[in-house]
Formats: C-alpha cells, sequence, structure tokens
C-alpha cells in the first residue's frame, strides 16, 4: 500500500467517532483471572484484553502483550 493510499485512508476515518471502530466481540477478562488464560487471549489476535469487574463489568484495566513483557522484564 503506497503512502497516499494510506492517508486517503487515514483521512476518511479521521471523520467518525471512535466507537464506529470500536470491537463489540472483544473478549474480557476478570482481576482474578489467570495471566496464562489471559495470554490466550492474547494469542488469538486480540492486542489488548479488557480487564472488567465481576458484578458491575466495569472497566478496570487493560492487559496487553508489552504489559506481560515489561513484568518478566522487571523480575
Amino acid at each position: 500500500m503506497r503512502c497516499d493510499e494510506i492517508q486517503e485512508r487515514l483521512d476518511e476515518l479521521r471523520q467518525r467517532p471512535i466507537g464506529d471502530l470500536v470491537d463489540r466481540d472483544a473478549l474480557v477478562a476478570y482481576p482474578d483471572t489467570g495471566l496464562i488464560d489471559a495470554m490466550l487471549i492474547l494469542s488469538e489476535k486480540q492486542y489488548v484484553v479488557p480487564i472488567v469487574e465481576h458484578d458491575t463489568k466495569k472497566l478496570v484495566g487493560a492487559i496487553s502483550f508489552f504489559t506481560i513483557l515489561n513484568a518478566i522484564k522487571e523480575k
């Protein structure tokens, strides 16, 4: 894909609200979800896993492949 094609596509997206681009089928995890389970979700081409409370489904954070790499690096 050429740079001008990318620019054209970005220009088309610029005016769209972010809600139009949200993945409504994204899998979520919970604060007590095991790390391996979260990694399995990430391995299914989902780059970020939202972490939500069990009862309220309130977003409390997110985990990504980079979050896990950072944790490994810090140990």
